[in-house]
């Protein structure tokens, strides 16, 4: 099943008189169950890619498909709607609220969706490791931890897609495995497709599906889904 396509999909960004392209004239299908890996060099449209996919920012030109759905046909409300029960997103940053504890910055997500399940909070915690640290703030954990707590906030509602960008850029190797493993488990023993954003090739081992962009097009996707 095709949960993501993109169809001539072009972006680009108008700095004062000069338009720089980001991507061009990009054809993508991502399956159900995928784990695809984007990489390429600074500036060759990886986040812009992503972005677009997931509906935070908007194409020049061409279609993006989620669920079949063309996302230009959505209104803002079934934006926010898709951002809250199909999809999930991890970024480099890892954008805990600092003023709320491990625990309440899990349940943030479910309660704007108003739907809030304690026990799956407790059980994603113990999925993570974190589940005794969930009385505590963002500032007294290590980035690593707080990246695992940030992408056990991301599949708290269920999502049937992530969205990682550099979700290892501020970490550690060790750290940075960490998370891979977590994610390539989550892909794996849940079956969320995830769609991660990376500079770095190591990661690529964890995925089923390597894209390579450059000056914002596909040069290079294997295995290229039918």
């Amino acid at each position: 099943m095709t949960l993501i396509k993109a169809i001539h999909l072009s972006k680009d960004y108008q700095v004062q008189e000069v338009q720089t392209p980001a991507l061009r004239d990009v054809n993508l299908s991502i399956e159900d169950g995928d784990f695809c890996g984007i990489i390429g060099p600074s500036g060759s449209g990886k986040s812009t890619l992503l972005y677009c996919l997931s509906g935070l920012e908007k194409p020049s030109s061409g279609q993006c498909l989620v669920m079949g759905k063309d996302l230009s046909e959505y209104k803002e409300t079934e934006i926010a709607d898709l951002r809250q029960s199909t999809i999930g997103f991890v970024f480099q940053f890892y954008n805990l609220v600092p003023n709320l504890t491990v625990f309440e910055n899990m349940l943030f997500p479910q309660i704007v969706a108003h739907k809030i399940d304690e026990k799956r909070v407790e059980a994603l915690l113990e999925l993570v490791n974190m589940a005794k640290y969930r009385n505590y703030f963002p500032n007294q954990l290590s980035g690593g931890m707080q990246q695992r707590v940030a992408i056990a906030r991301a599949i708290v509602n269920e999502p049937k897609i992530i969205f990682a960008d550099e979700p290892t850029g501020n970490l550690d190797s060790k750290s940075g495995r960490e998370v891979m493993e977590l994610l390539s488990r989550l892909n794996l023993d849940l079956k969320i497709t995830v769609i991660l954003v990376t500079h770095n090739p190591d990661h690529l081992d964890y995925c089923s599906r390597k894209i390579e962009l450059r000056d914002g097009s596909i040069v290079n996707d294997q295995p290229e889904s039918i």
